[in-house]
């Protein structure tokens, strides 16, 4: 016995320094907000006093978990769903209704995605907006492309952060990488991130205001928001090689193209869905630039896709009472590719423009909201809607 309690006691002091550096770590990644829950995370936006912004740093970026969680907690009247093609709706855009309106942008990484959220809404485990406005993407609907898959019953709230696994993963990576010293250096969660009267959660977030604003929408980091304020006609920050994979048909969404008829259908019952529930469902393709479009429509290996593929979505969709505008570029807005970040990434004003047609072409008598008082017009900077 007296053996095994000496070969204890040793254990526990040769133990003794990682037990402290591990706590070190995980003290700091919770003082900054890094390993804080979505649910924490989504507490923290309604209580908030001034702007946020949050993004984990060491963690994995989890829209299932965070975006759902902050849905539940702000309950909005309008979310926007869709990939990160969306993620540039400000809810500035649907002035004077800005305060109703989260961007769940993220959340959909496929068709199927939409199926999964359609279901946690009908099962009571995310909140049943008022209105839901869907951005899609033309390769949701090859018959090779699916979803992530992260928005199941099991999956939508399974936060990484949460996991023995996830933290011992960041351990290592931040021995390793020796960083430990800059643990101490970064600022406290819901400090002052480097934008006027804006707070943050996670490392990101506090040291380059970079993350997700709290409506939902993108926040871009420090240093790409100034190069745009110092050049506004700087195009294709976002991917600088979204163009050039693109000509070299290297791009994988945009390849094995085709619309799947099993595809559109997913999209078609899952907005009849959400209608029997009492959502009213409006859809949108987010813009692509001038120079792509170009490309789609004179490219022997696009062009008869692009020439087709969203007829198959139009008539689908047509049968629920919704239309989608016959915009796919900026020059459809009397606007020009300075108004995207790269190739399929539509910047703030040119996003808000393209969801306030699509809501406007779709204004009904039964419709929630009068779309035709939305107040959003472009401003003059062409990817940012409010100074930084």
């Amino acid at each position: 016995m007296n053996v095994l309690l000496r070969f204890l006691w040793r254990g526990l002091l040769f133990s003794l320094p990682l037990l402290a550096l591990i706590g070190y770590i995980e003290w700091h990644l919770f003082r900054t907000g890094d390993s804080w829950s979505g649910s924490r995370i989504a507490q923290a936006h309604l209580a908030r006093e001034a702007e946020l912004i949050f993004a984990r740093g060491y963690f994995g970026q989890q829209f299932n978990v965070d975006k759902t969680a902050i849905i539940n907690a702000v309950q909005p009247d309008i979310v926007v769903l869709g990939s990160s093609r969306v993620m540039q709706v400000r809810a500035d855009s649907f002035k004077p209704l800005a305060a109703s309106v989260y961007n769940g942008g993220g959340l959909l990484q496929g068709i199927e995605d939409l199926a999964d959220y359609v279901t946690l809404v009908e099962t009571g485990q995310v909140h049943q907006s008022q209105v839901i406005v869907i951005g899609i993407d033309p390769w949701w609907f090859r018959p090779d492309y699916s979803g992530y898959g992260w928005l199941t019953p099991t999956e939508y709230a399974a936060d990484d952060v949460q996991t023995l696994a996830a933290h011992a993963l960041v351990w290592r990576d931040l021995m390793t990488q020796r960083q430990l010293g800059t643990l101490r250096t970064l600022p406290s969660a819901l400090q002052l991130t480097p934008l006027d009267n804006t707070v943050g959660i996670g490392w990101p977030a506090l040291l380059d205001a970079e993350g997700f604003h709290s409506d939902g929408s993108n926040a871009y980091d420090a240093e790409l928001v100034a190069i745009t304020q110092q050049d506004s006609t700087v195009t294709n920050l976002g991917d600088p090689q979204s163009i050039a994979n693109i000509q070299a048909h290297g791009a994988k969404r945009f390849q094995n193209l085709a619309t799947d008829a099993a595809k559109v259908q997913i999209l078609t019952e899952s907005i009849q869905r959400l209608q029997a529930q009492g959502s009213k469902v409006y859809v949108f393709v987010p813009p692509f630039t001038d120079e792509a479009v170009a490309i789609f429509e004179t490219d022997p290996v696009y062009q008869a896709w692009w020439a087709t593929w969203l007829e198959p979505i139009d008539a689908g969709i047509a049968g629920l009472g919704l239309t989608l505008p016959d915009a796919l570029a900026p020059a459809d807005y009397g606007l020009d590719d300075t108004y995207m970040w790269d190739a399929i990434h539509p910047g703030e004003p040119l996003s808000g423009l393209a969801l306030q047609t699509a809501l406007q072409a779709n204004a009904t008598a039964d419709s929630p909201y009068d779309w035709t008082q939305l107040t959003f017009t472009p401003p003059a900077t062409p990817l940012l809607i409010n100074a930084r």
